[in-house]
């Protein structure tokens, strides 16, 4: 799916990616790592842009033996702004360091 690129403030952007239009939910409750990354992956292939967390939410990433990397790989163009929004890692599995 192409994502799609709205003008932003331009304090912090010229052109903006709201994850939460994108599946990311940020609603503390819902693993968003393959969300998250997706779009990251997305985003980065069609020449990047600055990618925008709801506001003042928690975006929960759940780390598993399925993870690569080790967890959120942020790629070249990318930016991610967090908006205050809190970031909840947790190893989930036995193998995950």
């Amino acid at each position: 799916m192409q994502p799609t690129i709205y003008p932003f403030n331009k304090r912090k952007s010229k052109n903006a990616i709201f994850a939460i239009e994108h599946g990311v939910r940020s609603d503390g409750n819902k693993d968003d790592y393959q969300a998250l990354q997706k779009l990251m992956n997305n985003v980065s292939a069609v020449g990047g842009a600055h990618i925008q967390l709801r506001f003042g939410a928690e975006t929960r990433i759940d780390l598993t033996d399925s993870v690569p990397d080790g967890g959120l790989v942020i790629p070249d163009n990318v930016t991610l702004s967090l908006n205050e929004n809190d970031i909840m890692m947790s190893c989930v599995g036995g193998s995950v360091y």
